[in-house]
């Protein structure tokens, strides 16, 4: 399903869409698409927010500031960040503050540990109310 999913996003992401392209992100990053690859999550996020799509923007924010799927930049992290209106964050980056002590993308902000049976929640959490 996923699968299908994508060769649709790319269809549209082809036409200028920049829902499909930020969503074309979110399945190379998940490995919805069966082949993940930080690179390519990078380059559409980086397209669909150059055409206005602020969760895309927050995300390639986060891409240079973690060094996924390009190198490392703060100040160009701060910059998205701005631009997609997160001063505070774009703030703590060119103060050199790393709020994020895992590798977990903006849009989904509850980290992850892996066990043998599968991903868990960290127990901290609480899973009602994640936020």
């Amino acid at each position: 399903m996923h699968r299908e999913a994508v060769k649709w996003y790319e269809k549209l992401a082809k036409r200028g869409e920049e829902v499909a392209m930020y969503r074309l992100g979110e399945c190379f990053r998940d490995d919805s698409s069966g082949k993940r690859s930080r690179r390519k999550s990078f380059l559409w996020y980086k397209r669909a927010a150059e055409r206005g799509h602020k969760e895309a923007m927050a995300e390639l924010g986060f891409c240079y500031q973690k060094g996924i799927g390009i190198k490392r930049d703060f100040s160009i992290a701060a910059e998205w960040y701005e631009k997609a209106g997160m001063h505070d964050r774009a703030n703590r980056v060119r103060n050199g503050e790393d709020e994020f002590a895992f590798d977990v993308f903006p849009s989904h902000p509850i980290p992850y540990m892996e066990e043998v049976d599968g991903l868990i929640p960290f127990p901290e959490m609480d899973m009602d109310n994640p936020f």
